[in-house]
């Protein structure tokens, strides 16, 4: 006999998964990164009318998993009730809330703020954000210790600014846990140190799968130039080597600052290269940002990737998942 798909849902501490049973017809989750937040789908069959309309701004907690045994998929703040019909249903939708390492209070990381901040480095600025908003500081040291000379925050809320400077270094930056992270895109390791574990995926646990790997020349070397002002002189710095350079049409404040770019616009070329996306029996242990193998497909498609999206769907036909994923490149 098979797993069995479970799944238990609370709505501020009371239980709502009895009282859902017979009713749910799926609950999807969509975990993206950045500065979008993670969206919660229920669907329910409201036979007869009866089931109470859940106001908007209830936290739902949700979890998925098998035979009873579920794994967390967040806490979701309740946006938006629909009905339609017929036959009558119900579909409540929810967003992805940032919480403090409590787990109840929510952050403030998506409130517009103006501000400025001049000769600094990313730790620092990460380090502010996170004392501001209740949050463990979760930043990688290397990225910590990138200079920047001047950056402004108007009318921005603190998600949105770290979403921005991180594509500059090409890093993620995500509340998650109950920290502030801040990582290197690719990172095999979380902040503080922890391995993230690699999911395998074989062939035959996939219901369909699509793959694709664009055949276009790639970057090998970037040139970023930056302006000494102690000396009135424009400096470039080159990161890797090759014929195929790209040049960066902006002149940065100092040195580590073009660096840094540069770093990130070649490790960005390096991984545009294959693309998998495939929908398979459901995992709530996948999430943005983990390393996967795939195995027994064709040799040209197994391998190393990392997941870039997931949407996760329990529904009475069973617990599935969909997967966008990348090349796993070693920069």
């Amino acid at each position: 006999m098979g797993l069995r798909p479970t799944y238990s849902v609370v709505a501020e501490g009371e239980p709502l998964t009895a009282a859902l049973a017979g009713r749910s017809t799926s609950i999807t989750i969509e975990d993206v990164s950045g500065v979008i937040a993670d969206k919660l789908t229920i669907q329910l069959a409201d036979k007869g009318g009866e089931l109470a309309i859940p106001r908007k701004g209830v936290y739902l907690d949700v979890a998925l998993g098998y035979d009873d045994i579920n794994t967390s998929m967040g806490r979701f703040i309740v946006d938006d009730v629909s009905l339609s019909g017929w036959p009558l249903r119900m579909t409540i939708t929810g967003t992805g809330a940032p919480l403090a390492p409590d787990g109840k209070t929510y952050t403030p990381i998506q409130t517009y703020k103006s501000r400025v901040f001049s000769d600094t480095t990313i730790g620092e600025i990460v380090e502010t954000m996170a004392n501001d908003c209740g949050l463990v500081n979760g930043c990688d040291r290397e990225l910590g210790s990138i200079g920047l000379s001047h950056v402004e925050q108007i009318c921005e809320s603190d998600i949105s600014l770290l979403t921005r400077i991180a594509a500059r270094v090409d890093a993620i930056a995500k509340p998650s846990g109950g920290k502030l992270l801040f990582i290197p895109k690719g990172s095999v390791q979380t902040a503080s140190g922890a391995d993230i574990p690699t999911v395998l995926i074989g062939a035959g646990a996939m219901v369909s799968f699509d793959w694709r790997n664009p055949c276009i020349a790639k970057v090998s070397q970037v040139e970023a130039s930056y302006r000494d002002m102690d000396f009135a002189t424009t400096h470039i710095v080159t990161v890797g080597k090759g014929p195929i350079v790209k040049q960066l049409n902006y002149v940065f404040a100092n040195k580590s600052e073009a660096e840094s770019r540069a770093k990130a616009e070649l490790n960005q070329a390096r991984r545009a290269g294959a693309e998998v996306t495939f929908t398979a029996v459901g995992n709530a242990a996948m999430a943005v940002g983990t390393p996967l193998e795939l195995t027994g497909i064709r040799s040209s498609v197994d391998g190393k990737y990392r997941v870039v999206s997931v949407t996760h769907t329990l529904s009475e036909g069973g617990y599935q998942m969909a997967v966008k994923a990348t090349a796993e490149v070693v920069l």
